[in-house]
């Protein structure tokens, strides 16, 4: 059969309630380059029979497009769903029985890095094994490199003289050359002191002696090293160098994520 042997018809289709739609904006299809005037066609109805002898009318079936007998144009898609969910796995509850048409889903994901430049592995300090000393003071072991700059610092340090009463006299921290004491160290923190006196940060240079880390506790327990690295010396960070740094937790001495450090995605 030779298709232009027929002339276009009209892809208005009348609906229950007098409007229309147009079924070739609702469906699409080929392109065939001709140009006709829709309004000297007249619309059809909606209503076909099916085998059973019952009418439907499948202009109320179709989706969206076309035109309205009242103002030239009408909307059969649905309103917008506006919801918001959170968590890793959602499910939307609001739906509607229409097509789906451009549909967008977007998202941002992040996940935490770190430069690997923090020293102090401060889960490790937490523990009691990690202390090397029998005394009041003992010492935290980090090999550090010979002749080389460092900084120590803390966002907060808490270790001074009625930060908190029952603290008095049962925290201080000195660091240096010599072990398990404060002969020859510097004061960084001590709970005998002013405020004014502990200190925030503190660069220092390595020699070819070892360099030590001598924290004092008057009861040597692991709540009482929660206390001093979650509470006293906030944020603590060893890093190489002289600058101090936005503080970042320990991943090993590298970036992060990293097979041993892969951090948290959040979505």
């Amino acid at each position: 059969m030779n298709i232009d042997q027929y002339s276009p018809q009209s892809g208005r289709f009348l609906k229950e309630d007098g409007t229309y739609i147009n079924i070739a904006d609702a469906l699409g299809g080929t392109e065939t380059g001709q140009i006709a005037d829709i309004e000297k066609h007249a619309a059809h109805s909606g209503r076909f029979i099916k085998e059973d002898g019952t009418v439907i009318n499948i202009a109320e079936s179709i989706g969206s497009g076309g035109g309205g007998s009242d103002s030239g144009s009408s909307d059969d898609s649905a309103p917008p769903i506006v919801e918001t969910y959170n968590g890793q796995t959602i499910q939307c509850s609001m739906s509607a029985d229409r097509p789906i048409k451009g549909l967008n889903i977007y998202g941002k994901s992040t996940q935490k890095t770190t430069t690997g430049a923090q020293l102090w592995d401060v889960e490790k300090a937490k523990k009691l094994e990690s202390w090397t000393g029998k005394t009041g003071y003992r010492y935290f072991d980090i090999q550090l490199k010979s002749n080389t700059t460092y900084c120590l610092f803390v966002s907060e340090n808490n270790m001074y003289e009625d930060y908190k009463a029952e603290y008095n006299a049962n925290f201080a921290f000195y660091i240096g050359e010599t072990p398990n004491g404060i002969y020859l160290n510097t004061m960084f923190g001590n709970c005998n002191v002013d405020k004014g006196d502990v200190l925030l940060n503190k660069i220092f240079t390595t020699t070819e002696n070892p360099f030590y880390f001598n924290l004092y506790l008057f009861s040597w327990d692991e709540e009482n090293l929660n206390i001093v690295f979650d509470e006293i010396l906030k944020n603590i960070m060893l890093v190489e160098g002289s600058s101090v740094l936005p503080y970042e937790p320990y991943t090993g001495g590298k970036p992060s994520p990293s097979p041993e450090y892969p951090q948290e995605i959040r979505t």
